[in-house]
């Protein structure tokens, strides 16, 4: 399997941010590849019962809102990707339950390789918690590279 377009999460945590540099790696290793920089807005999406409802156009200008800060805060990241040179790279907002948004984003962007991080949680907190990595890593179709946070 050759590895050419790499999708990696973020939620702008110092972990993610560190998972876009092996990321970055494997894409500038790759003829033609690209690095897709997702984050999942949580939330569905709106529903159109009545576009002329004054609720629903308040409610349509936060989402706006939201996904226009989410790009900028995605569109950010570049200067440290400036570092790689040649990398040819793209910035994507999905909104909605994660693992299905992150699913969908990988397939519509053709992606071979989804990286995620993970805070690693164990005992309670991961039982009641779960995990959106290992959730991930079981239902994706593509292979799902898990970073965790190095150990002191």
């Amino acid at each position: 399997m050759k590895i050419h377009r790499v999708l990696v999460t973020t939620d702008f945590s110092s972990l993610a941010d560190q998972a876009i540099a092996p990321a970055s790696e494997l894409v500038l290793g790759a003829t033609g590849g690209c690095l897709i920089l997702a984050h999942v807005i949580g939330g569905q999406r709106l529903a159109k019962p009545d576009p002329d409802a004054p609720h629903f156009q308040a409610a349509s200008n936060l989402y706006e809102v939201d996904l226009e800060q989410e790009r900028d805060a995605l569109l950010k990241i570049e200067e440290r990707l400036k570092a790689y040179e040649g990398l040819t790279w793209r910035a994507v907002v999905g909104r909605g339950e994660p693992i299905e948004s992150i699913i969908d984003i990988a397939a519509r962007e053709k992606a071979d390789l989804i990286v995620i991080s993970s805070q690693g949680r164990t005992g309670l907190s991961r039982l009641i918690l779960g995990s959106v990595a290992e959730e991930l890593a079981r239902v994706s179709p593509l292979p799902v590279l898990i970073w965790k946070q190095p150990q002191d």
